[in-house]
């Protein structure tokens, strides 16, 4: 039985890393579409190359800002969640949770 147990574990720990390996590498192939966006953006607005042709003519200022927001918050929260909300803050947050319905358990 313990086994089966172990397994398991073994088995969702996998998926779960696999699961996470998977979404880094979304990131950095959305990172490199990024610099490459971001390298015609240049092109075009500061060495006045003429790139004037769909779909690159739709790259301009707000285009970029908006690319940029979408990847710092993609970044953000593949890369941040681990730092603000790992491990010890679920296991902060379950203890303080258990010590404040055993605490209201006491007073009823």
């Amino acid at each position: 039985m313990r086994s089966n147990t172990t397994n398991y574990q073994q088995m969702e720990l996998e998926a779960i890393a696999a699961r996470r390996v998977h979404q880094i590498k979304r990131f950095f192939k959305h990172l490199f579409m990024y610099a490459i966006g971001m390298t015609v953006f240049i092109l075009k607005k500061y060495c006045n190359v003429p790139l004037n042709f769909p779909p690159l003519e739709f790259i301009n200022w707000f285009f970029m800002l908006c690319w940029t927001v979408v990847l710092v918050v993609q970044g953000l929260k593949l890369f941040m969640k681990e730092i603000v909300l790992g491990k010890n803050w679920e296991d902060r947050q379950m203890n303080k949770i258990l010590n404040s319905e055993s605490n209201h358990q006491n007073w009823q």
